[in-house]
């Protein structure tokens, strides 16, 4: 999430979806393994679902060159 441009978050993407979900109390935080596991350094998440960097940027071709967290940040912006 970048604040004060676009949202792009777990619970939404778009101000519409995610102002929806935040006043609906929807809570994508999941559980990745079990908390004793000592190879897991984190093992709480919210993913985000159904993203697809090619509706927000274009070049196409220049997502190949980001990262995902590259891509959700300039998809926001």
């Amino acid at each position: 999430l970048i604040t004060g441009l676009g949202v792009v978050s777990p619970i939404g993407i778009g101000k519409h979806a995610f102002s929806d979900s935040l006043w609906s109390g929807i809570n994508h935080v999941e559980l990745l393994g079990h908390p004793n596991d000592s190879d897991t350094p984190g093992w709480l998440a919210a993913t985000i679902e159904d993203f697809d960097a090619a509706r927000f940027i274009q070049p196409r071709k220049t997502i190949k060159l980001m990262g995902e967290e590259i891509q959700i940040s300039v998809s926001a912006a």
